[in-house]
């Protein structure tokens, strides 16, 4: 904690902004030191920043304690692999489980221990009107056991999501149903054990941070399909913040797969695992089934390479 005071005292001076070698000397921390002080005094704030261009570490000055962002660096490889799943929707009777399990199958043969999803886990139900007459299991408990039970669990791997529109039923029961599925509940006088390895990260958006301050942005957008499938990254891309942007976004919702390259960030927009409902064929919205599979390597603080590997099912 010594070293997190010594950090912290640094940046809290009036318009501190440095950058880590700066750090390094006016806190006298070795590089080590000063990488596991950040990542503690980030556990403790909120309000402590990266800018992705000038590199610089400060303190924002806003009124309210608030994170969504969490530090999964240490421990990680500079080289390495993630998998990447989203919309899977299970109860739904449109639900793949063989595809998501052949993803999970996939990912344990290529020595993969970390999965990123973008929610949409659980298919939910009164999203729309007669939704009910299309899921198997009726009910948020219902609904968060089958996923306990049913989601694939190897061993080894992680899998961090974020929860989709899908996955709360705010307007109805007002339960988050990724919140029972990791933490566990109290169903029908027994106790159900959460997924010890899932880890919830909150609802729509959240911020990873990957070695050497490499960000990775877990999006659920919003709304409808577009007229052309990368309309909306490309617009994301254009409201983004120059010195807050991610290196990678990943987004799910849409259910159809796109990779964009624009202005420093690597925008991939997940393939889904559900066949075609009536509320598909309702829209005319287009869909695509699989799962994908990212290849990163972090050279000097920058993501030198990220190959994206997607591998599709026939609709």
């Amino acid at each position: 904690m010594e070293n997190t005071e010594k950090l912290l005292n640094v940046l809290s001076k009036r318009n501190a902004r440095h950058k880590f070698k700066e750090l390094q000397s006016l806190t006298k921390l070795t590089q080590v030191q000063l990488n596991e002080a950040i990542r503690l005094l980030r556990l403790e704030r909120g309000d402590l920043q990266f800018g992705k261009y000038d590199k610089t570490y400060w303190l924002a000055d806003r009124p309210t304690w608030y994170s969504d962002q969490t530090d999964i660096s240490k421990g990680m490889p500079l080289k390495g692999k993630f998998g990447f799943v989203a919309d899977m929707h299970l109860c739904s009777i449109a639900e793949r489980l063989d595809v998501l399990n052949d993803a999970y199958d996939d990912f344990e043969r290529q020595g993969i221990n970390l999965v990123l999803c973008t929610g949409d886990m659980t298919d939910g139900w009164h999203e729309y009107r007669n939704h009910i007459n299309f899921t198997k299991c009726h009910g948020d408990q219902a609904q968060a056991l089958y996923c306990i039970k049913h989601y694939p669990k190897r061993k080894g791997i992680k899998t961090l999501t974020i929860g989709g529109n899908h996955d709360d039923s705010y307007a109805a029961s007002k339960i988050d149903r990724l919140s029972l599925v990791t933490h566990g509940f109290h169903h029908e006088g027994k106790e159900i054990a959460g997924r010890d390895d899932i880890v919830y990260l909150g609802q729509y958006s959240h911020y990873l941070i990957f070695p050497q301050e490499v960000r990775v942005h877990l999006l659920h957008p919003r709304g409808g399909a577009a007229y052309a499938i990368s309309y909306k990254q490309q617009k994301r891309s254009e409201e983004m913040d120059r010195n807050a942007r991610p290196d990678i976004q990943l987004s799910g919702h849409y259910h159809v797969f796109s990779y964009l390259y624009l202005k420093g960030t690597h925008f991939v927009a997940g393939v889904g695992m559900q066949d075609e409902t009536e509320f598909f064929k309702r829209l005319g919205f287009g869909r695509s089934i699989g799962y994908i599979t990212c290849e990163y390597e972090i050279v000097k603080g920058e993501l030198k390479t990220f190959t994206v590997t997607p591998r599709f099912y026939p609709d």
